[in-house]
């Protein structure tokens, strides 16, 4: 089997690296996160799943999906 780079994968590094170069991310590239079901983290700017109630890489809360919970 050959190695075949993923699209989404290949999405996710862009959004990163534009979030580091400018410090905010694109609205259309949040909005096609969404329809993923991911979502990138104020904090440490990472993508993870948008139903998890925390981020999974710094414990920060979601909430934009769980408002109430902090």
């Amino acid at each position: 089997m050959s190695w075949k780079e993923k699209s989404h994968r290949k999405m996710q590094k862009d959004i990163k690296k534009e979030r580091e170069d400018n410090g905010e991310i694109n609205h259309l590239q949040e909005e096609i996160l969404k329809i993923q079901g991911l979502k990138t983290c104020e904090s440490c700017f990472e993508i993870y799943r948008l139903h998890d109630p925390r981020c999974t890489h710094c414990d920060a809360p979601n909430t934009s999906f769980y408002p109430a919970k902090i």
